[in-house]
C-alpha cells in the first residue's frame, strides 16, 4: 500500500520502563548513595546515624567513633553533603540523633550537629522532639534521658514539600513538633533500631504521593475551607440560624475568616498583622 504526505501516520509508542510498588532494598554504604542512585531521584531521606561514642561497630571507617563531638558533627554533615546530587529540589532529610556524655557531662552533640548543618549549607525546617515516656534509669544518678531530636533539613534555598493534611489523617497534628512515639519491640539484629512510626510520620509529612512525570515537581494538595457546619452540634446549629438571619453571603464569611486576630480590634496596638488583606476584604469584614 502506498501512502501520501496527507495520510496521517500513527506515532510509534515509546516503551515505558515497568513501574512497581514493591519496595526495593539496596545494601551499601550511605556515603556511596550518589554511585548507585540516579541524580535527583530521592524525595525523602530518613536516617538514624550512629551516635557519638555509643557503640563500636568494629568498622575501620565507622561513623560515630571520632575523637571529639565537633569532629563527629562535621563528619556527619559531610555525609549529608554527599546526598545532595541525588536529592530532588523539594526533598527533606530527617536525622534522628541523641546526645552523648563525656567526662560525666553532656557533650552537646545535637547542638553542634545542628549548627554544623546550618553553616554547612542546609536549612533547618523543623526541630522535632521525640519524647519517650519510659526507659532505663540512669546508672550515674542523673535525670534519665527521655527524649531525642529529629532534625528536618532541606537544601539551602529550596522549598521542601510538606503535607500536614496527610499527616493529620493518621497522627495528632495538635502535638506539633513533639512526637510521643513508643520505642516498640524489634526482632532485628540491629543494635539500635528505631520504631517504624518515626519514618511513617516523616513519609506522610514530607514525601509527595505523586510527582509530575514531566518536570518532577510534586503535586501539591489544594485545600479550601468549606462553609458547611455540623447541624448536630448545638453551637453549629445556633451559628447557622444566626447566619441565615443576618443576610450575609459567602463572600462575607470568607472575608471574616481572612481577617486575623492581629488585623483587627485592640490587637492592632500590640501586634502587626500580615497586611495582606485587600481593601475589599477589610470592608466586607
Amino acid at each position: 500500500m502506498t501512502t501520501t504526505e496527507d495520510t496521517p501516520r500513527t506515532p510509534t509508542p515509546r516503551p515505558r520502563a515497568p513501574r512497581t510498588l514493591e519496595p526495593q532494598v539496596r545494601m551499601g554504604d550511605a556515603r556511596d548513595a550518589a554511585r548507585f542512585l540516579p541524580k535527583k531521584s530521592v524525595d525523602l531521606v530518613v536516617t538514624s546515624p550512629p551516635y557519638w561514642r555509643k557503640r563500636d561497630y568494629g568498622h575501620p571507617d565507622q561513623l560515630g567513633w571520632e575523637r571529639t563531638p565537633e569532629e563527629f558533627a562535621k563528619r556527619l554533615v559531610a555525609v549529608m553533603n554527599l546526598w545532595k546530587p541525588v536529592l530532588k529540589p523539594h526533598a527533606s532529610v530527617f536525622v534522628n540523633l541523641g546526645d552523648s556524655f563525656r567526662d560525666g557531662r553532656m557533650a552537646g552533640v545535637t547542638t553542634l550537629f545542628e549548627l554544623a548543618a546550618i553553616t554547612g549549607g542546609w536549612s533547618l525546617v523543623s526541630r522535632i522532639l521525640w519524647v519517650k515516656r519510659s526507659g532505663l534509669p540512669d546508672p550515674h544518678g542523673r535525670l534519665p534521658q527521655r527524649h531525642e531530636f529529629i532534625f528536618q533539613f532541606a537544601q539551602k534555598g529550596a522549598s521542601p514539600y510538606l503535607d500536614t493534611y496527610a499527616y493529620a489523617q493518621e497522627f495528632d497534628l495538635s502535638e506539633g513538633n513533639v512526637w510521643h512515639v513508643k520505642p516498640g519491640r524489634s526482632l532485628s539484629p540491629h543494635l539500635a533500631p528505631f520504631p517504624e512510626e518515626l519514618p511513617r510520620r516523616a513519609i506522610l509529612l514530607a514525601c509527595p504521593e505523586q510527582v509530575c512525570v514531566t518536570c518532577g515537581a510534586p503535586l501539591r494538595r489544594v485545600l479550601r475551607r468549606g462553609l458547611k457546619l455540623d447541624p448536630n452540634r448545638k453551637q453549629s446549629a445556633r451559628a447557622l440560624e444566626r447566619w441565615h438571619a443576618s443576610g450575609l453571603n459567602e463572600r462575607h464569611q470568607e472575608a471574616i475568616r481572612a481577617t486575623g486576630i492581629s488585623d483587627a480590634g485592640k490587637s492592632l496596638r500590640f501586634q502587626v498583622g500580615a497586611g495582606r488583606n485587600s481593601a475589599e476584604v477589610a470592608a466586607l469584614a
